[in-house]
């Protein structure tokens, strides 16, 4: 009777039974036989209205990025930041003469086709939106990825990684709510 005096409560998470997507900052989860801490979140507006997550992790030895995102099912990527110049002989001219980068890259023996290109908003922690392009690619697999972000018109990022299953993440623990 009284429910229109209590506050909107954040959603809850039942620590038995914690999904992937609920992560949040100070949560724990662990991931091939390493235990990792979420240290930082960052969200994501797409120009096509979706919406996706990414957390900075961090394991005793390595800091790495986990995305996470509801596009029909759950995609789930980590990464890891690399050198722009690393994928491809003067970046800035390339996206500057094709308005992209090449469809084609090659890195570190494997092959990456152009899958998708999005402008969006980016914001961490729900702070400052700053706008960027993304470009994703995936191996001939689907099991590699590669994704090149634009900040400004010579301001470029890099990540590499691999496309993971949530059943690949074991003993989640809430973060600070």
């Amino acid at each position: 009777m009284f429910d229109f005096f209590k506050k909107n409560k954040k959603e809850e998470i039942d620590p038995t039974n914690m999904r992937i997507d609920q992560l949040s900052v100070g949560a724990f989860f662990d991931y091939d036989f390493e235990s990792w801490e979420v240290r930082k979140e960052y969200h994501y507006k797409w120009e096509d209205g979706s919406e996706s997550k990414e957390f900075q992790v961090k394991s005793v030895s390595q800091t790495k990025y986990l995305s996470v995102e509801e596009d029909d099912e759950l995609l789930i990527t980590l990464t890891e930041k690399i050198n722009p110049n690393a994928l491809v002989e003067d970046l800035s001219k390339e996206v500057n003469q094709h308005d992209r980068p090449p469809k084609k890259i090659q890195y570190k023996g494997i092959f990456y086709y152009l899958s998708d290109d999005s402008a969006g908003l980016f914001s961490e922690n729900g702070g400052e939106e700053e706008e960027l392009i993304s470009w994703t690619y995936y191996d001939d697999k689907e099991k590699h990825t590669l994704c090149i972000e634009q900040w400004d018109d010579d301001d470029f990022e890099a990540s590499i990684g691999i496309c993971l299953e949530e059943h690949e993440f074991t003993n989640l623990l809430p973060g600070r709510s």
